[in-house]
Order: C-alpha cells, then sequence, then structure tokens
C-alpha cells in the first residue's frame, strides 16, 4: 500500500497545491478537519482530494467500493488524503517562512505570460482536433467553439488565470524550496568512493555466490554495476520467427523432447528412448519446413547486417526481431551476456564466442526461428573502475541523497508543526 500511497500523492499533487495556496475562512457548512499551525484545512478541500484517490484507485488498480477490501482500502485513503493535505500545508508554510513566497511583480508578470500562453496553446490544439472532425467549419467558428468550452471548463472547476498564475508560483516556489534542501545533500568525493566501495563489496560477495542475480541485474539494467563475476561476450541478434502456427507446433514437440530426455537422464528405456528419436526426426523436419517460410526475410535481412555498423545493427534489431527482450535501444545497448551460467542455446553460444567483435555469423536455426548474431565486446570479469561508472554512480547517489533529504526534512517539518485533526469529520461516509 505504501508505494501505492506514493504514486497517488504525486499523481495529484497540483490539485492539493491548489486547495492548499490560500488560506481563509470557513465557509458555512465547510467544517474543518484539520489545522496546522492554526491554519485550517477545510471539509470541501478534502472531499476534493479524496474523490480523486477514489477515482484512479477504481480506474488504475481495479478497487471496488462495494468490497469489504475495497471499503478498507479506501477507508486508508480518507486517512492519506488528509495526511497529504497536511503535508502540503507544512511545506507550504516553510516555504512562506523563507520568503520564497514573497513574489515580485516581474514574477507574477511572467508567471501570468507563460500561463496565457499555455491556455492558449490548449485551446488552440482543440481548435485544431474539432477543425479535424469538422472541416466544414472555419478555423475561427472552431477557435471561438475551443475557447468558449476551454472557458466554461475552466469557470466549472473553479479556475481562472489568476488561480493558474498563483498555483505556477507556488509550485516554482516549492521547485526553490527543494533545490535549497536538495543542495546541501550533494554528496562529496569521500561519500562517493564510500558508496563505490559498498556496492563492490556487495556484488563480488553476491555475484560470486549466485550467478543468476548477475545475470537478473545485468538484464534489469537498474543495478549499477561495479563487478562481473567471470569473462563474458556481449552479443544482439535478430530473431525472425517461423509463422505463429509452426512456431506453435515445433515449440510443443521440443517441449516433449525435453521432458524426454529428462526421463531417460534419470534411467534409461528403450521405448522412451525410441520415441526421442522419433520425435527428434519430426522435429528437424519441422524446423526445415518453417525455415523455408522464413527463408527469404532472413537472407534480405542477413546481407543488410552484413553492411551495417553497430549503431545500425541495433536499430535494425529494434525494427525486425521478433525476440521481445531485445527490441529496445537500452536492451540491445546492453547485449545478451555468452558465459559461464547463460541461457543461450548452445549453437549461438558457440557462434558468438568464435566471431571477433564486430563481426556476424550466418543465421543460425534453432526452435525460435532464425537468428542472426553479431558478437559486440568483451566484458571482462573483475571490478569495473570507479572512473569508468563515476557519472553514473554520482548521479545515482546525489539523486538518492537529495530525495533523502527532502523526505527527512518534510518529516521534521510536520513534527515540528502544530497539527491537530478531527477525525469524526474527516473520516464521515463520502
Amino acid at each position: 500500500m505504501k508505494k501505492a500511497a506514493v504514486f497517488m500523492v504525486a499523481a495529484i499533487m497540483a490539485l492539493i497545491m491548489t486547495a492548499c495556496d490560500q488560506p481563509g475562512d470557513s465557509a458555512e457548512g465547510d467544517p474543518v478537519v484539520a489545522t496546522v499551525n492554526g491554519e485550517s484545512i477545510y471539509k470541501s478541500e478534502w472531499e476534493e482530494i479524496y474523490s480523486n484517490y477514489k477515482q484512479m484507485l477504481s480506474i488504475y488498480s481495479g478497487i471496488d467500493a462495494s468490497t469489504e477490501s475495497g471499503k478498507e482500502t479506501l477507508e486508508e485513503y480518507k486517512t492519506i488524503a488528509l495526511e497529504a493535505l497536511i503535508r502540503a500545508k507544512v511545506i507550504r508554510q516553510q516555504a512562506d517562512s523563507m520568503g520564497l513566497l514573497d513574489f515580485t511583480e516581474e514574477e507574477r508578470a511572467q508567471a501570468e505570460e507563460n500561463v496565457r500562453e499555455t491556455i492558449q496553446t490548449q485551446i488552440q490544439s482543440y481548435a485544431d482536433e474539432l477543425k479535424a472532425s469538422l472541416p466544414e467549419q472555419s478555423e475561427e467558428e472552431c477557435y471561438a467553439q475551443a475557447q468558449q468550452a476551454y472557458e466554461r471548463d475552466m469557470a466549472d472547476k473553479g479556475e481562472s488565470v489568476e488561480s493558474r498564475v498563483q498555483l505556477l508560483l507556488e509550485q516554482q516556489a516549492n521547485d526553490e524550496l527543494y533545490d535549497v534542501i536538495a543542495q546541501a545533500a550533494i554528496p562529496s568525493e569521500e561519500d562517493i568512493q564510500a558508496e563505490y566501495n559498498r556496492l563492490l563489496e556487495e556484488q563480488r560477495k553476491l555475484y560470486d555466490e549466485d550467478t543468476n542475480q548477475f545475470f537478473n541485474d545485468y538484464d534489469a539494467g537498474e543495478v549499477l554495476l561495479v563487478y562481473v563475476p567471470y569473462d563474458y561476450v556481449k552479443m544482439q541478434h535478430i530473431l525472425i520467427s517461423y509463422p505463429s502456427e509452426q512456431l506453435e507446433e515445433i515449440q510443443s514437440l521440443y517441449m516433449d523432447i525435453y521432458e524426454l530426455e529428462a526421463d531417460l537422464a534419470e534411467e534409461e528405456d528403450a521405448e522412451k528412448r525410441s520415441e526421442l528419436e522419433e520425435k527428434q526426426a519430426e522435429l528437424d523436419t519441422l524446423m526445415q519446413e518453417g525455415a523455408s517460410l522464413i527463408q527469404e526475410e532472413t537472407d534480405d535481412l542477413y546481407q543488410q547486417a552484413l553492411e551495417a555498423d553497430r549503431d545500425e545493427f541495433i536499430q535494425m534489431v529494434i525494427n525486425y526481431t521478433d525476440d521481445t527482450g531485445q527490441n529496445t535501444k537500452q536492451a540491445c545497448e546492453l547485449g545478451y551476456l555468452v558465459g559461464e551460467g547463460d541461457f543461450i542455446d548452445e549453437d549461438i553460444r558457440q557462434a558468438a564466442l568464435s566471431l571477433a567483435d564486430g563481426q556476424i555469423a550466418e543465421p543460425i536455426l534453432t526452435v525460435n526461428g532464425y537468428h542472426i548474431v553479431r558478437r559486440d565486446s568483451v566484458l571482462e570479469a573483475g571490478e569495473i573502475s570507479l572512473e569508468e561508472v563515476r557519472e553514473k554512480l554520482t548521479e545515482q547517489l546525489t539523486s538518492q541523497r537529495q530525495t533523502d533529504a527532502w523526505e527527512d526534512s518534510a518529516e521534521q517539518w510536520i513534527e515540528a508543526a502544530e497539527i491537530e485533526r478531527f477525525d469524526d469529520i474527516y473520516k464521515l461516509d463520502t
């Protein structure tokens, strides 16, 4: 639930800031649900945030309010909505105490110009859509309709140019406050070295014991690698799959063979051995028949690949491969690793290991189809030096420290604030 809560808070933060931007007196029939250092948060503000949570939970998480679990989740979000408003109020007060909400006339003028430009762009975009669907109308008529609809929508939401200007300024002030906190959290050279040493020690122990974890982290591309347990060859490939009907038949037969081989590895059985040989012969026939259906496409791509440089080949992979594990630029740049602990087909493995860097093997036929394999480079065993990863490590460590510093500061401001919550009001059925 915690991750979902973070996502929800981020998704409607602008709405929360709007609700908190200008505290005022309670309107009749709009009770106070909490106070923060004497400033009130009203039930109407809370209901607006909570209703957005409910809608997003229903759309993105499939929460059903008629079920017990759905009711429990929504009950939790009643508190989450209030805490989000309290947090926004505390942050606003902190920005105000530092003079960040004392906007100059020039700042207001620039913000108004930006808001009006954004409004004009959005109206024009809507007008263009109208013109595309109503070609008989003039551009002027479409623009007038779009403007009228846009202004009506703003009015329905209780928005105005002035309120949007205020929101933009407060968002900028919030960014300034974050920058003040973040600036003090930039790591030193000693911090960077210490983090590198920590990662190196952690990965050396982990990957030497569990090669699968190394492959998982490498393939995911989310872990900054500073240690490689063995020498590996990096490769990319274009997979040209058999037509779906043939592929399904081949894969099914391949699984039958795999199970028979597993059984025979445990105990020799003449009848199963004969069945295995028959199925292997049948598989060879099916693969050759399937290969004939994709031969022309494979030959064409192979000839293109022979003339391609690294970047061009990677683009070919992205455009043409049927392997969903290598159909993005990031995945292609990483490449597949061939070596200790890999799960690469033996024929592909031998081809990758026998090639020189940058070379391309003749198409290789497997149970998946034809593979056009390119050897990329060698990833050597051992430490990846700090200098090689410094930029990314610094960026990663800085981001984490600044985020932590911001969260710690917000928690400290909240702890120091005088906050009163009126549970009997904000937890009423909504």
